[in-house]
């Protein structure tokens, strides 16, 4: 079909174009209105104090850094911790894990990191429930160092490896918008055209149908 053709079905068939148009502005709608989750993600990780050799029962060889992170992980993870982050106003759902970034050339491999997201309708209340585990975690860490007696200086620190910002976990809006509009037109100029080759082939197989025979006039004479 030429470009001119096919714009010739789509006028010829603008009832189709109405009601898909309608169909997609309502799809379109729909997606508007539906509820978003938006995830917040940090990710710190945990280092040695700087001194070569410390007291610190949490970098000793056999507590690893990895197994403190993990160990501070896990209590972020407990009901209570969770509870008390939720009373505080950190109320989305968060997952923490803890991950070994190290290479394998080492047995330990020491350096460990802790991924943590959060999960919210809004997306305001995912960054502040990230930021509130990130601080947890420090906190945690701290108050351990400090029951076991680690001097201040000898303390193993925490770093974010970037600043958390929440997003549409399936996409963002407008992306959303675009391929519900893109799919809804495409779909509508398709049903169109098709519709309107159908009607014609139709219409065509019809008018064959009435044109009389070659014989049909001396049948009706012998029938006199």
């Amino acid at each position: 079909m030429t470009v001119w053709e096919w714009l010739g079905a789509l006028w010829r068939r603008w009832p189709v174009l109405v009601v898909g148009l309608l169909c997609t502005a309502s799809a379109v709608y729909l997606v508007h209105k539906r509820t978003v989750s938006w995830e917040a993600c940090a990710s710190v990780i945990v280092g040695a104090p700087n001194t070569p050799s410390s007291p610190n029962q949490y970098n000793d060889p056999e507590a690893s850094l990895v197994a403190a992170t993990g160990l501070i992980t896990d209590k972020l993870q407990a009901p209570q911790v969770q509870q008390r982050l939720q009373a505080e106003g950190a109320t989305a759902t968060y997952q923490a894990v803890m991950h070994n970034t190290g290479t394998t050339e080492t047995v330990s491999y020491d350096e460990p990191e802790m991924d943590v997201c959060a999960t919210s309708p809004d997306p305001a209340m995912a960054l502040r429930t990230t930021n509130a585990v990130v601080a947890e975690f420090g906190a945690l860490m701290r108050s351990g160092q400090v029951a076991a007696h680690v001097a201040p200086k000898n303390f193993l620190t925490e770093s974010v490896l970037a600043a958390p910002g929440a997003i549409p976990e399936a996409g963002r809006p407008s992306q959303a918008y675009l391929g519900v509009g893109v799919i809804g037109l495409v779909a509508t100029a398709s049903i169109a055209v098709w519709s309107d080759q159908y009607l014609r082939r139709r219409q065509r197989r019809r008018g064959r149908a009435d044109v009389p025979g070659p014989g049909a006039g001396a049948q009706v004479l012998r029938s006199r």
